[in-house]
């Protein structure tokens, strides 16, 4: 089943009219609050989203449905629907999830074919999900699970995307948002890198911890949340309680079942296995061929010390991949492209990488493209080996202006 969300009832009678003929089962939602009910009663093959559902253009309304259709069916893949002059809009919804987006008005035949293209390959044969399984084999299973990466939330935002707030609540609240605990009630919410909350912060978290409940920003009313709560850390808890930077009342509160992870270093049985899962997952999401190790590749990759742990290792397979465009490594790629603390890696052709992060080489190397191909985008993301859609994603990702 095929659902298409759309204000328009002109939009959503053609394109049912078109899915139908091809042979498409269609139900079709006029907002957000419809289509919500749609997806939490069932599992749509494909979602057709408009990014608007009122006379703003903003887009909000769309993103904010966006990410809620995720949390209760992240494998569903979502087409969006976009006018000409929203384009930056639609590269934000496939950074949030989204599949793909078209333009309007459409061509029915593209359309179709890319239809076909997201169904096949959300069809495809997936290797079933370990991660996280505290929730996968819990009563929770049918119910959201929500991450949150609380390292990369401001203290300013903090309550905002946690509880969420009402439309007016601030300068910039320009629409009522849900926050993450709402979004994950009856089932199960994981906060990774809770040792990076600083201390204001913690104590409005460990308020929803004990009493279950939270109130909205701009709406005085507490509001009840029943969650299983799972958090993650590199560091030290027990020293930070010591030196007074976490809270001795919220360390307790989260220690109830403590599960250790080694340290790569301890598990040099699993970097073969991560780092083919790395290389498998950059060749996808750019689109190109498979990328094969060497015998001494695979030794060279498992003697390191990783410091930096599984971070490092992806680090290190991503830029190596990125930077000698080979089909097969070996242990003089990674090791040319290894940086250790006394001797910075250096690029091919005499260009030097040393202290740059793969988002940094990827953007300088799209940078260099561009000028190479005068900013024609299709010259561009053909040179590159991806797609038009991949190269807006990045374009916008990196802050990139045509013009640049």
């Amino acid at each position: 089943m095929i659902l298409i969300v759309d204000d328009d009832s002109a939009v959503r009678s053609s394109l049912s009219f078109m899915l139908k003929r091809a042979g498409y089962e269609v139900k079709t939602a006029s907002g957000p609050r419809e289509a919500m009910d749609v997806v939490r009663a069932e599992s749509p093959a494909l979602i057709l989203m408009d990014m608007n559902f009122t006379l703003s253009t903003t887009g909000e309304e769309g993103l904010t449905l966006l990410k809620q259709v995720k949390v209760f069916r992240p494998d569903v893949p979502v087409i969006l629907m976009t006018a000409w002059g929203s384009i930056q809009l639609a590269v934000q919804g496939m950074q949030a999830g989204a599949f793909d987006f078209i333009t309007k008005p459409w061509n029915n035949a593209a359309l179709l074919r890319r239809i076909e293209t997201a169904l096949e390959l959300s069809a495809a044969p997936k290797e079933t999900s370990q991660e996280q399984a505290v929730h996968i084999n819990s009563q929770r299973i049918n119910q959201p699970f929500v991450k949150v990466n609380l390292g990369g939330i401001s203290q300013s935002l903090f309550e905002s995307e946690m509880f969420g707030h009402k439309k007016g609540a601030f300068t910039d609240a320009s629409a009522d948002r849900i926050g993450r605990f709402e979004l994950a009630n009856k089932g199960t919410i994981f906060l990774d890198e809770i040792g990076d909350l600083d201390l204001s912060c913690q104590v409005k978290l460990l308020r929803v911890l004990q009493d279950q409940t939270f109130e909205v920003l701009g709406d005085s009313r507490p509001r009840k949340v029943d969650v299983r709560v799972v958090s993650a850390t590199n560091a030290d808890l027990r020293k930070m309680v010591s030196e007074h930077t976490f809270r001795e009342d919220l360390f307790y509160r989260i220690n109830l079942i403590t599960v250790k992870l080694p340290a790569l270093r301890e598990r040099r049985e699993d970097i073969p296995l991560l780092a083919r899962h790395f290389a498998d997952r950059q060749a996808s999401a750019n689109g190109l061929p498979r990328t094969e190790f060497s015998a001494d590749a695979l030794n060279f990759l498992s003697r390191l010390p990783y410091s930096g742990n599984i971070r490092e290792l992806k680090n290190l397979v991503e830029r190596t991949i990125l930077v000698s465009g080979k089909q097969t490594l070996d242990a003089a790629d990674f090791e040319s492209q290894y940086q250790r603390h006394d001797e910075p890696a250096k690029a091919a052709e005499g260009t030097s990488f040393a202290g740059m992060t793969l988002d940094e080489i990827e953007r300088q190397t799209i940078l260099q493209t561009l000028e190479q191909h005068k900013g024609n985008l299709s010259q561009v993301a053909l040179a590159l080996g991806i797609s038009r859609a991949a190269l807006y994603r990045r374009l916008e990702k990196y802050k990139i202006g045509i013009s640049d």
